[in-house]
């Protein structure tokens, strides 16, 4: 005979994986909680129905896969907003190089013609061949770790390592302001840093020696004062 409080979890368990949130108007929410077979490991898919304003019918979208639950509920919220404003769209079809090619486009009437060109250097050569064809959603912070070490195996500087960071970080954090997307998934990561070189200072001995090297030298006035 199996109890009630032995039945608790597999309720749960159920209600999270079928379990559907009504809000205004009808509008459906669900999240489901999903088990790795090979790792065991737990990860919860937000999904949202919305009326298809072509066919009219009711469609489901799959708005991310998170690896925690308040995560996935945060998202839920965000996309119960985007729903009632009126801004929800289809993550599956909105690609990372759009998004990037979006944010550059507003950038440019704010930054130096130098600067465009830096970024959108780095768009073309590394970010859009990488990342371009993503959806947003499908990017975790695992691949984009993943994808900043690689980077840096083949060679790429820490510097532009770090432009590439900041400029993907920078078109996510647009895109979840005007509600295209849920997360920044740029800010979940370790972000490269640049290797700053330490000043080569001489020491007194050292600079001792030069002005007697140096004595006799139409300049060596000069080094005195500096």
């Amino acid at each position: 005979m199996v109890s009630c409080s032995q039945l608790v979890p597999y309720i749960h368990d159920l209600l999270w994986q079928f379990g559907k949130h009504f809000g205004k108007q009808g509008k459906h929410m669900a999240i489901l909680r999903r088990v790795s077979k090979a790792t065991g490991k737990a990860s919860y898919q937000v999904m949202v129905d919305r009326r298809d304003p072509a066919t009219g019918k009711r469609k489901r979208l799959v708005i991310g896969t998170f690896g925690t639950k308040k995560e996935a509920q945060a998202a839920e919220r965000t996309a119960l907003v985007q729903k009632d404003r009126g801004t929800l769209i289809d993550p599956s079809k909105t690609t990372i190089a759009e998004l990037l090619d979006s944010w550059l486009a507003n950038k440019r009437g704010a930054i130096s013609s130098n600067s465009a060109w830096d970024y959108e250097a780095a768009i073309r050569l590394y970010l859009r061949p990488a990342l371009g064809m993503m959806a947003p959603r499908d990017l975790t912070p695992d691949l984009l770790q993943g994808q900043y070490v690689s980077w840096q195996a083949a060679g790429v500087s820490p510097r532009m390592l770090h432009r590439l960071h900041l400029v993907l970080s920078q078109a996510l954090g647009e895109a979840v302001r005007f509600d295209r997307i849920a997360r920044n998934v740029a800010r979940e990561v370790r972000k490269p840093s640049i290797q700053r070189r330490r000043a080569n200072v001489w020491t007194a001995d050292e600079v001792r020696r030069f002005l007697e090297a140096a004595d006799g030298n139409r300049l060596s006035p000069l080094w005195h004062l500096l």
